[in-house]
């Protein structure tokens, strides 16, 4: 907490004065506000596409070259500063024309607040002349222009009169803080927030992606029918965060198949389960399940005995496709989760071969696995707020703390924002895999994609193992039938070595199918 002696401010408003080529912050409480004026000159990303470089050079020659400067990332990325905004966005036209692809507009506002690392509503402390960022998470003590009163007034206000436009106000206020854009431009949807998200992880490691013409896969979802009671709806969205933020896998979109450390041998350490495996099948008309139902509607769609797969699928009441029939003998490449499972079992061989193999770098950390990190980091300092102004409650006013934490506009915010954060993590995994996302790559999808098979079917095996039942297993949600949920998702995160998934719903009785 701030001293007696220090004053805080926050930061309030943010703009760009394009002829002045200034950026204008306003720091404001209740009694006073200060303005502090900051040179800037925009920039922009462009993804250098193979052959493409000197092409991209003769371009930009037609633009007056004393209004720009460029600069090369690695041959991969050309970062390119302008003098004015309107001439970024000139820029990107003539590519986009010529190329058809532009650059990643990032309007100066938010450049300027992602190269500060600020936020809207970051506290300062008055340091001298100047301002200072503080460590202070409290309620900002500010009046927002849109509002007659305080922000915590009005925030008590709405929680009185209108449940509805609190839970919007309050999202916008998170993602004012979370996304570094004006409260009043909040994105109108959870999926136009997960692509300012990512946007940002571009822009503040600069980089950018070229477009890329994928295909979705078939969904890896299966899902039983039929009538069912005592049915918990599992969110595994934290597990898939975990994962993609986890420092040993190193999942990001510059991390993946480097030049630097590409393995030798199936033991290295840095191999992904997306990878494949050539194997020996050692029986004839072999079949297997594999642990990547997409993987196997991928093989389905492209080889012969479609038929045979489907009457194997009735026959024997499997819940995905068969990969198969294989003669005794036939080589093929298979993911590698599944050679080495048909190994142990003694029905196929991995040959010393090495194919299709994915990797992860050992040198550089992932800027996408880091911008997670720091998401959770935000979600879990919300929960331990609450957390406290629970206890303080507990410990004041015992069984009347559920009403001081009614009234309290600290843990109302709390409250919301917790629930915004969780849906944008959610949105950003998602948009990772969605083809269709202008952030969408191939590479970081599929294994990202392997990475959940392999948890889902550890948690199908478990709950197979203890006389639960898994009805539905896909990325978006698993419905399990099961006496104790809890205990089952305990241990498969010990034994998986993931964060523990919640329970997000319960059913007495549902139908499926």
């Amino acid at each position: 907490m701030p001293s007696s002696q220090e004053k805080l401010f926050w930061l309030s408003r943010v703009s760009y004065a394009e002829e002045k080529r200034e950026i204008v912050a306003e720091f404001s409480n209740l009694e006073e506000k200060r303005i502090k004026r900051f040179a800037f000159f925009p920039k922009a990303f462009f993804a250098l596409r193979a052959g493409e470089t000197r092409l991209v050079q003769e371009i930009l020659s037609l633009y007056d070259g004393k209004r720009f400067q460029t600069r090369a990332h690695e041959g991969k990325v050309l970062e390119i500063h302008a003098s004015t905004f309107s001439d970024l966005k000139k820029i990107s036209s003539l590519l986009q024309q010529s190329l058809k692809q532009g650059l990643i507009i990032v309007e100066p506002e938010r450049q300027f607040l992602l190269e500060k690392e600020w936020n809207y509503f970051d506290s300062f402390n008055q340091e001298g002349f100047g301002l200072e960022k503080a460590c202070e998470h409290s309620m900002p003590g500010l009046r927002l222009e849109e509002c007659a009163e305080s922000l915590e007034k009005t925030i008590s206000l709405l929680a009185v009169q209108d449940a509805k436009t609190l839970e919007k106000f309050i999202q916008q206020f998170a993602f004012a803080k979370a996304l570094a854009i004006p409260a009043g431009f909040a994105p109108e949807s959870i999926q136009e927030a997960a692509g300012i998200f990512i946007e940002n992880a571009f822009f503040k490691n600069s980089f950018a992606i070229a477009k890329e013409n994928s295909q979705s896969l078939e969904a890896f979802g299966e899902s039983a029918s039929g009538f069912f009671t005592n049915v918990s709806e599992i969110d595994f969205t934290m597990v898939w965060a975990g994962l993609l933020s986890n420092p040993s896998l190193n999942l990001g979109f510059e991390t993946l198949n480097c030049n630097c450390c590409k393995p030798s041998s199936l033991q290295a350490e840095n191999i992904l389960p997306d990878s494949k495996a050539l194997v020996k099948f050692l029986q004839n008309g072999f079949y297997f399940q594999s642990q990547n139902p997409a993987f196997a509607a991928e093989f389905h769609n492209s080889h012969e005995r479609k038929q045979a797969r489907l009457e194997r699928m009735r026959e024997w009441f499997l819940p995905s496709l068969p990969t198969g029939p294989f003669r005794n003998g036939e080589k093929a490449l298979i993911p590698l989760p599944d050679a080495l499972m048909l190994e142990r079992e003694e029905k196929a061989e991995v040959m010393n071969e090495i194919h299709g193999l994915k990797w992860h770098c050992l040198a550089r950390e992932s800027f996408i696995a880091r911008e997670i990190q720091a998401l959770i980091l935000r979600i879990t300092q919300t929960e331990d707020k609450m957390l406290e102004l629970e206890h303080n409650a507990l410990k004041a006013q015992k069984v009347l703390c559920s009403i001081q934490l009614s009234e309290s506009p600290e843990y109302t915010a709390g409250f919301f924002e917790k629930k915004c954060l969780e849906g944008l993590l959610k949105e950003v995994l998602k948009e990772l895999n969605n083809p269709r996302s202008s952030f969408y790559s191939a590479n970081l999808a599929s294994a990202l994609g392997a990475l959940q098979c392999l948890k889902l079917a550890e948690f199908k095996q478990l709950a197979k193992i203890q006389g639960e039942k898994v009805l539905q297993a896909s990325a978006e949600v698993v419905l399990v039938q099961a006496q104790n949920p809890s205990s089952l998702m305990k241990e498969f995160s010990q034994k998986a070595k993931t964060i523990i998934p919640t329970i997000s719903k319960n059913f007495r009785q549902v139908v499926i199918g």
